[in-house]
Formats: C-alpha cells, structure tokens, sequence
C-alpha cells in the first residue's frame, strides 16, 4: 500500500535507492524546497565530492498529481534560487557549466539583500 511521503523525504529516498551513477549509490546531505517548485539538493557522491541537483516540481489535481524535472549543475540550469545552506555543502569544481551557476546563485543572494536588506528565500525545511 502507497503511503504519502513529504516530497524532501520522498526524494532522498529515492536518490539514495535508486540513483545510481557508474553503479555507485549517492548519498543526499540536504534537500530544500523553494516557492514549492524548486527542489534543491545537495548530493555526495563515493569520493567525497559534492554536487547540486534541482529539481523543477509541478503538482496537479487528479491521481497523478506530482511530476518533477530532475538536472545537475553541471547542465547549468536557468533556476537560481538554491539555498546558500546547499551552496555550502557544495565542494569546488573545474566544471565551467556547475562554476558559472553557483555564481548566479551567489549574485542572487547578493541582489535579494540590496532589496530587502535581508535574505529573503522563502524555503521550507
């Protein structure tokens, strides 16, 4: 029998039971959600290093009432949001890609200070 799951829950289980990449198993240091359609994850893989993924999550009316969009950093995904409690976790890269998106979060931190004087990411825990 299916029982719901919250879905931060949900995806580490599912990362650490499923994902696996060059047949090694992940594990999920910190997920967040932001605006309810944004995932954020912070993910380590077996040499220690630690990478981002984001996932884009949509939820509808109806059964099947919950899809997701999963991408690394490395894609270079156009979302930015990610919590600086993830970019912390993240260890450093020679990915270009992964090196020019956790800039683009850390100036979108930066401008959501300038307006609002304080860090103002709406992310549930």
């Amino acid at each position: 029998m299916y029982r719901h799951k919250p879905v931060k829950d949900w995806f580490k289980d599912e990362i650490e039971g499923a994902y696996i990449v060059g047949g090694v198993k992940h594990k999920v240091l910190e997920v967040k959600i932001v605006h309810r359609t944004q995932l954020y994850a912070a993910i380590q893989k077996k040499s220690g290093s630690v990478y981002a993924v984001i996932g884009l999550l949509k939820y509808h009316k109806g059964f099947y009432n919950f899809s997701y969009r999963l991408m690394s950093e490395y894609e270079m995904p156009y979302y930015f949001k990610c919590p600086k409690s993830i970019l912390d976790k993240l260890t450093p890269t020679t990915d270009e890609y992964a090196i020019q998106w956790r800039e683009e979060c850390k100036q979108y931190h930066q401008s959501k200070v300038k307006q609002n004087g304080t860090d103002s990411s709406r992310v549930s825990n």
